[in-house]
């Protein structure tokens, strides 16, 4: 049925002439249309029974039947039909029997014709299509990943030649129910990976703020025990302490790395209009006792609006600026913002004069907890913030360049309001 017009998908005197093995045009309209209508997610079970009236009207089938295989791969059942009872839909079973047609087409993968089953000495003929008076047809595979997931049958109740072309638009639309089981496959799985995830995110979160409390607390009384009895120990004890202390506040830190890193990905970007300009003044600000304390340098340039989460591109900011006035070199900390247009969008970029990172370490920065000795990147560096960063952003990487620290995020351009790409680094 064109569902643009409301008519049947009929074929003219000349469409029906022999045109090789090319699919006529009302042909190519019914496989585009019901394909779209895939993608769209079409309900399944309607979409089936759109397939079967497309075959029955461009084929002028007396039967046409969508078969799904059963898990023990020895019976079909109708999932749709076109001419079958109402009553067998759904319910009606086939067992594909040696030496049957639907059996040779599940082995094989490639479709079958038979012009008269009674004089055909290929195949017997099952007792569901002798009932119906079926003696003639073309079945096709409705293929999936392993194994077939069913096939689908055009039948005649006379003898008839099916033409290559007859086979060829056959085969076409058995992709379509094989394209809408690949797309609720993906769904599933993408829901069931969701799912996942949010329970994984929950834990972490939960499990971070639980432990800050215990850390807090360790911190707290060995700075109290120091204080107050410090005088009776001796240096050894001190130091065992100070070691005590600092890796409690390191816990902390860590936790606090987690907490933001699990609250990050709960929750919901909301793109606006955002004046890039604006939110780096307020990551400056925001910055501005840690600036002055480290006697640093941030300049900026004139910076464009885009359409971003403001609170993540702010995020994005404070921790590649903060992570270059903690990983500097002898000299006080020099660091850069610029931007400048890229393709369709903007390329941002914080650059530094640190103790840098070699290339080849770009990618390992960015995964959470990871510290850098001295011999993978010219000083020892923590880059706490920067797997943060990554999943603040979360937004896939372009590409790299030789950088010595980095990181890829594509932006929103407001004027275009599409994903573009945009690099923010520290060179």
């Amino acid at each position: 049925m064109d569902r643009e017009s409301g008519e049947p998908y009929r074929r003219s005197e000349t469409e029906r002439g022999d045109v090789g093995n090319e699919i006529t045009f009302p042909q190519s309209d019914a496989v585009a249309d019901l394909s779209r209508l895939a993608l769209q997610g079409l309900e399944f079970d309607r979409l089936l029974d759109e397939t079967c009236l497309a075959l029955g009207d461009l084929l002028e089938a007396d039967y046409v039947g969508v078969f799904q295989l059963r898990p023990d791969r020895e019976d079909l059942i109708l999932r749709a039909g076109l001419k079958w009872p109402q009553a067998h839909i759904g319910e009606q079973t086939l067992t594909a029997i040696p030496g049957s047609q639907i059996e040779y087409t599940l082995e094989t993968w490639k479709p079958t014709v038979v012009q008269d089953i009674r004089e055909d000495d290929r195949f017997q003929r099952p007792e569901l299509m002798a009932k119906a008076g079926i003696v003639s047809g073309v079945t096709v595979v409705i293929p999936a990943p392993v194994n077939p997931w069913g096939v689908i049958g055009v039948h005649a109740t006379r003898p008839r030649a099916f033409s290559e072309h007859d086979t060829t638009f056959v085969q076409a639309m058995g992709h379509i129910p094989s394209e809408a089981v690949t797309l609720r496959r993906i769904e599933h799985e993408k829901n069931r990976y969701e799912k996942s995830n949010r329970r994984l995110e929950q834990f972490a979160y939960t499990v971070s703020h639980d432990l800050q409390e215990p850390l807090r607390m360790s911190a707290s009384y060995l700075d109290l025990v120091k204080t107050r009895y410090g005088q009776d120990f001796d240096e050894e004890i001190h130091e065992l302490i100070d070691h005590a202390i600092d890796g409690a506040h390191r816990g902390q830190q860590m936790v606090k790395s987690m907490l933001g890193y699990a609250r990050v990905s709960s929750e919901t970007e909301q793109l606006e209009r955002v004046d890039a300009n604006a939110v780096m003044e307020d990551v400056r600000a925001d910055m501005a006792h840690r600036i002055a304390e480290t006697n640093a340098e941030v300049t900026v340039d004139e910076l464009p609006t885009v359409a971003a989460d403001p609170r993540q591109l702010a995020q994005v900011f404070y921790n590649l600026v903060s992570n270059a006035l903690t990983y500097h070199g002898e000299e006080p900390p020099r660091v850069h913002v610029s931007a400048e247009r890229w393709n369709e969008g903007w390329r941002f970029s914080v650059r530094d004069e640190g103790i840098g990172i070699e290339p080849e370490n770009a990618d390992q920065i960015f995964e959470i907890f990871t510290q850098l000795d001295e011999d993978a990147g010219g000083g020892r560096d923590r880059a706490g913030d920067l797997p943060a960063t990554r999943r603040t952003s979360r937004w896939p990487a372009l590409g790299r360049k030789r950088t010595r620290r980095g990181l890829d995020v594509p932006l929103h351009d407001a004027r275009s309001r599409h994903d573009v790409g945009a690099l923010i680094l520290i060179g």
